[in-house]
């Protein structure tokens, strides 16, 4: 709202919501929070996060499959599409979204899945994750095995070997895996900001890029921001300069930028203050799952505006629902 409000004033109301069309509810599911009093209940909540991981498999059974069609119509090695998914037109970082979560629910929720079952749902999920080489999830996923690996009570000789596993499987993929061994040298030879001659850049190329022309826009504005119309506006007069592709737009890809570019610090420390809020329930339900989805999702906004695209947007209210409308295990009665 105060997002809006701010740009409507320095861009125009109209603009603004054509703009946030696709943001519409980020709007929408708190009302319904206040609306609906009842509750989600854990049956129904172990119910509602199965239902995720079984959809999320056939998403990708659906990648496989289509990739295992493209190779077979085009005469090519098989090799799983890292680019974006074809008919469902989905990006592989929203995927990776997907994907984390459903590792995330199998490890830590009772889903009545058999051992092995699960095993190879996370192996699968892994792989794809691999695949996809999106680095946020990756480092979100690399951050959990941290994590994990210090809060786990287990003897040091079991930890030592868990941590040679994971070093020897990360190597193993990057070895084996092309687009994820691509991303590593992508980053790797990404040192300076130099995008004159480049028409078609790197990922991470276009990263430094957008950083730097981000950068003295915040700098000069940060106190009121400059509308979100602006600040696109703006962001890409500046990144065709150094990029001679002809018609093509990009976001800031930092969803912290955006909002500070756009609507000023307040508004940037009111979205803040709403994660904060959020890792507070989390931690007061000791829920891991509740945890580990905001800390994917505190990453990925560096990376990727997702709240600027309805599946982001309803991917994270969703879950959030999930866990706003379930009961403090303090307080089961509330």
């Amino acid at each position: 709202m105060f997002l809006i409000v701010v740009s409507g004033f320095k861009d125009g109301f109209s603009s603004t919501f054509k703009y946030l069309e696709p943001s519409i509810s980020l709007l929408i599911f708190p009302i319904i929070w206040f609306i609906t009093r009842s509750e989600i209940t854990k049956k129904q909540q172990i119910t509602i996060l199965k239902t995720f991981v079984v959809s999320s498999l056939l998403l990708g059974v659906y990648i496989i499959g289509y990739s295992s069609y493209y190779s077979l119509l085009n005469g090519t090695k098989f090799i799983v599409l890292s680019e974006e998914i074809p008919v469902l037109s989905i990006h592989p970082h929203y995927v990776g979204l997907f994907f984390f979560m459903s590792i995330v629910i199998l490890l830590f929720k009772q889903l009545k899945f058999k051992k092995a079952i699960q095993f190879l749902l996370i192996t699968f999920f892994t792989f794809l994750i691999l695949t996809m080489a999106s680095r946020a999830i990756l480092l979100v996923l690399l951050l959990l095995l941290v994590i994990e690996f210090f809060r786990n009570k287990t003897t040091y000789k079991n930890k030592i070997i868990a941590f040679l596993i994971v070093i020897l499987s990360i190597s193993t993929a990057i070895y084996f895996i092309q687009p994820l061994q691509k991303k590593v040298v992508e980053v790797a030879s990404a040192k300076q900001f130099e995008l004159p001659n480049k028409k078609w850049p790197t990922s991470a190329q276009i990263r430094i890029g957008l950083n730097h022309c981000t950068a003295p826009i915040i700098k000069e504005n940060w106190i009121t921001g400059v509308g979100i119309i602006s600040f696109e506006r703006i962001l890409n007069e500046c990144y065709s300069k150094f990029n001679n592709a002809e018609k093509i737009h990009y976001n800031s890809h930092n969803y912290y930028s955006f909002l500070i570019g756009s609507a000023g610090i307040l508004c940037l420390l009111l979205f803040l203050l709403m994660l904060f809020w959020h890792y507070k329930i989390s931690l007061k339900q000791k829920d891991w799952v509740y945890f580990y989805f905001l800390v994917l999702i505190t990453l990925s906004l560096f990376t990727e505006n997702i709240l600027s695209r309805v599946y982001g947007v309803v991917f994270m209210l969703f879950f959030m629902t999930i866990f706003v409308k379930n009961p403090l295990k303090s307080n089961p009665k509330k």
